[in-house]
């Protein structure tokens, strides 16, 4: 099940199980001791799990492990160039041929004379072989210039307010794009101190402008979070000294 959907069991009495295999989302401070838990990640057009990470602990971004001997990827950065680092990640699907009707077969492309499948998923690789998931390439935005993955500032925002829910989406006004956190912590933000707070986590740019509070956590049927449904939040919302400062250096 997704991570959320176990955070969700769990605070209302508990899961009695065997093991645990949680996938779909990024697992983020998950870890209960009681059965093992696995972290797994797989395309659904892969058909199978190629990636598993036995979770000792809770993480602030959980691996997903080192894939299987009979699986192919790739990682290409933001130019389509591979990269040994990081990057979206691309997976060889030799029995893939893409979409019915899709004729753009725009996530089907071609490395070195075979056929991958391109993700949506930015990866990161450590030396152990070890692969995480940063975010989702199409989650991405760029303000000034400068590339943003939500997910790094949702755990950030976090760990500033010390709850197990946030999510980051960008917005756009004026002209200009700009950050907006959401959390479910019943508790109004100090904007001023959550900036001061996060500035010692994240550049500028990154610093959301904007908190909303939520009364639940928007899922979609799948029980992962749906940030479709998050609500573009009021000229109220606006952290006035950041806001001011981001449309500065948004017109230089």
């Amino acid at each position: 099940m997704t991570p959320t959907l176990v955070k969700a069991l769990e605070s209302a009495g508990g899961m009695n199980l065997k093991v645990l295999q949680v996938t779909g989302e990024i697992a983020v401070d998950l870890y209960v001791d009681r059965y093992p838990m696995k972290n797994a990640y797989g395309p659904t057009e892969f058909s199978y799990l190629p990636f598993f990470f036995d979770m000792d602990k809770a993480y602030k971004n959980t691996p997903i492990g080192t894939p299987d001997e009979n699986t192919q990827l790739v990682l290409l950065d933001e130019y389509g160039m591979k990269n040994e680092k990081e990057g979206i990640m691309c997976i060889r699907l030799p029995f893939f041929r893409g979409y019915l009707h899709d004729a753009d077969r725009e996530n089907v492309i071609t490395i070195d004379g075979f056929t991958y499948f391109k993700t949506s998923d930015y990866m990161s690789v450590d030396d152990k072989g070890n692969y995480t998931i940063l975010g989702r390439s199409d989650d991405m935005v760029k303000i000034n210039g400068n590339r943003i993955e939500p997910a790094e500032v949702e755990f950030a925002v976090r760990e500033v307010l010390h709850t197990d829910f946030a999510a980051v989406k960008a917005w756009e006004r004026g002209g200009s794009r700009y950050l907006c956190a959401y959390h479910t912590t019943g508790k109004k933000i100090n904007a001023a101190e959550m900036a001061k707070e996060l500035s010692k986590r994240l550049p500028l740019y990154m610093i959301p402008s904007c908190y909303v509070a939520l009364d639940n956590i928007p899922l979609n049927e799948n029980g992962k979070v749906n940030k479709k449904v998050l609500p573009e939040p009021d000229e109220s919302a606006f952290f006035a000294p950041y806001a001011c400062t981001f449309q500065h250096s948004a017109f230089r």
